[in-house]
């Protein structure tokens, strides 16, 4: 059975939607995410988050698990994670219950005074949940109050599949491209 352009269009059109899904179930299938909260009381090196480069958190614990991580105990503490911003490989950490990350970019987003928080994508390891490397994110936000001198809080998320932002430029090439593609397709009829 031959399918006139028009159907063929239709079957594309249905049938992509259907695959993506398919595709991002089996991602969202493998991995899962831990919140964290900052306590003590973490420093920079400037004693404003909006103005610093580096940060000293003196206790990291995590408060939930969720997918894959839903096995790890809340309550499981990291300690004296240091990272530097302008240092895309400075943050990471290693727990026996948690796993271990290591940072390979770090990126400052979300930024307003008194507050800041920042991307931080690599790799994760957690023993028996994640055997070898897997790509993972930390993202980590900042409070200061009041801004410039205040007292720090912070918390953060590990994501894996790690979470990423498309960059504008990306969204209008991958709009641009489809409707280039649905202008061939219209212009054989």
């Amino acid at each position: 059975m031959k399918l006139t352009n028009n159907a063929q269009l239709k079957v594309l059109t249905l049938a992509l939607p259907v695959c993506l899904a398919l595709a991002s179930n089996a991602l969202a299938s493998v991995g899962g995410k831990m919140t964290f909260n900052v306590l003590g009381s973490p420093t920079t090196d400037t004693g404003d988050i909006n103005t610093a480069t580096s940060y000293d958190l003196p206790i990291v614990i995590m408060t939930t698990g969720s997918g894959e991580f839903a096995i790890v105990p809340p309550g499981s503490i990291l300690t004296g994670v240091t990272f530097n911003v302008s240092d895309g490989a400075s943050f990471s950490f290693s727990n026996p219950t948690i796993g271990d990350f290591t940072s390979a970019s770090i990126t400052e987003y979300g930024v307003s005074p008194g507050n800041v928080s920042y991307d931080i994508l690599g790799t994760y390891s957690g023993g028996a949940l994640f055997l070898s490397a897997t790509p993972a994110s930390f993202q980590i936000s900042f409070a200061q109050s009041p801004a410039d001198t205040g007292p720090i809080d912070g918390s953060g998320t590990l994501s894996i599949p790690p979470v990423v932002v498309p960059e504008p430029a990306s969204l209008a090439l991958l709009t641009m491209s489809g409707l280039g593609g649905l202008l061939i397709v219209r212009r054989r009829k």
